[in-house]
């Protein structure tokens, strides 16, 4: 019996009985699988009916055969324009109409010759879409290819990027005021899991950079949007309250090593941190403990953004043996009390509001039981802790640590609250990378790190 070439095509699967691919499906044409069995390296488990014949032999035809010595299969598929096809369902990503593969492309259904998705939703808003598509009559999947087409006169007009004209002496631009608030932003991207993260940031950042990259971008037409002066490995400076340390300073190890950069923190009360920048110190982004705070140097700074609260609390030993309830019994006698600076620190700023405002500063100065005034609340707990002394006003986060030992007594007032607002510098030469170092202070594990100590999350 004769066979068709075309005819009784054979399913090939590897030595463990799996086909080599699904899709397309592995098949072989009759020749191949009957050569594949008089050369030995086939397995036939299912034939056909029809015989193979030469003039000394006959053989069925294979419909399924196995190969005898397994082959380990591409675990990425193939960039085909079949799988791609295939992974979209032979669907139409723009409409989700499924069509058949001959018409289907990898172009945009709306070509960026035609204008793109911009054009598209510009002329949706103006009610003419419909209209200007129906006058389009060149398909071209990039610009360059439609400004070529202008330069050679096959074309009268287009719709192109304005970098794309700049690049070509021989077109003349015309802006049209349907589109002038319109534009499309070009980013370099580092993926998470790059093996490489400091380089590939080093490399998104030249590009950015006003005296590297953006130089080059700006000579062939497109408009830099600005970006930090270069250098290799950048050197920042973050001024933080004492109080943010265990919250912060993590993320910013970690972010330090995936960037590239070095970031020296200083940790402080927030009084002397402003007496520092009031003596010329210049940080490039300030983390203050209280918007107060801010405030002081805000001339220097650009607008902060509030990350959290964290609450002003009365706090006693455990057993609370003096009765220790609110502040006015701070005032019994022979008490040890222990307040943050006034002048030093936020959290001593506030207190210091917080008893004016219930009349019991200048009492509570005058019971002479104020022992001790540090310029960081952990100071005080570290004090408290072992027995030094009876009773301190700290921040919530200031004594978490210390819970077990400790009793946090809520103090019911407004002024009772610290807010921190994160601030860039106006003369940073990095307000780029400062931005994204605020990115990771406002992620998602760090915001589970404030809260575990006490902080209320608010960005």
């Amino acid at each position: 019996m004769s066979i068709e070439t075309k005819d009784c095509p054979a399913l090939v699967l590897n030595a463990d009985f799996r086909p080599l691919s699904y899709f397309p499906l592995s098949l072989w044409s009759w020749h191949d699988a009957v050569k594949a069995v008089v050369t030995d390296r086939v397995n036939v488990v299912s034939s056909y009916d029809r015989y193979v014949r030469s003039p000394s032999f006959a053989l069925l035809a294979p419909s399924v055969i196995s190969l005898k010595e397994f082959i380990v299969p591409n675990r990425r598929p193939a960039f085909t324009r079949f799988n791609v096809f295939l992974r979209d369902r032979f669907a139409c990503q723009y409409c989700g109409d499924a069509l058949p593969s001959h018409e289907l492309t990898f172009d945009h259904v709306v070509p960026r010759s035609r204008g793109g998705r911009i054009v598209r939703d510009v002329m949706q808003e103006l009610g003419s879409w419909q209209e200007f598509e129906s006058l389009a009559t060149v398909f071209k999947p990039t610009m360059p290819e439609l400004a070529n087409d202008l330069k050679l006169g096959t074309l009268d007009a287009a719709i192109l990027w304005d970098a794309t004209v700049a690049q070509h002496e021989e077109l003349a631009a015309i802006v049209l005021p349907e589109f002038a608030e319109h534009s499309f932003l070009e980013a370099v991207g580092v993926l998470k899991n790059t093996e490489q993260p400091a380089l590939a940031l080093q490399f998104a950042r030249y590009m950015q950079a006003q005296d590297r990259g953006a130089l080059t971008i700006t000579r062939n037409g497109f408009r830099a949007v600005g970006g930090d002066r270069w250098q290799a490995v950048p050197k920042l400076t973050l001024f933080a309250g004492a109080m943010l340390n265990r919250a912060v300073d993590q993320a910013i190890h970690e972010f330090s090593a995936r960037e590239g950069v070095q970031i020296t923190r200083v940790y402080n009360g927030c009084g002397i941190l402003v007496g520092q920048m009031r003596a010329g110190a210049q940080p490039d982004a300030y983390f203050s403990c209280d918007q107060s705070f801010l405030d002081q140097v805000a001339d220097r700074f650009q607008s902060g953004v509030t990350v959290s609260q964290n609450p002003i609390m009365l706090i006693t030993a455990k057993a609370n043996p003096h009765q220790i309830h609110r502040l006015d019994d701070l005032l019994k006698p022979g008490l040890r009390v222990g307040l943050a600076h006034p002048e030093k620190s936020a959290l001593g700023f506030l207190t210091r509001r917080l008893l004016q405002q219930l009349n019991l500063e200048q009492r509570l100065i005058d019971s002479g039981n104020i022992k001790q005034e540090t310029p960081q609340g952990d100071l005080l707990v570290s004090a408290m802790a072992t027995g030094a002394l009876d009773a301190i006003v700290v921040y919530k986060s200031n004594a978490m640590g210390q819970s077990q030992r400790l009793r946090m007594l809520p103090i019911d007032s407004d002024l009772a609250l610290a807010r921190q607002p994160f601030a860039v510098a106006l003369d940073s030469k990095y307000p780029h990378t400062m931005q994204r170092l605020f990115d990771a202070l406002t992620s998602a594990a760090t915001q589970q790190r404030f809260e575990e100590l006490g902080f209320v999350w608010l960005k």
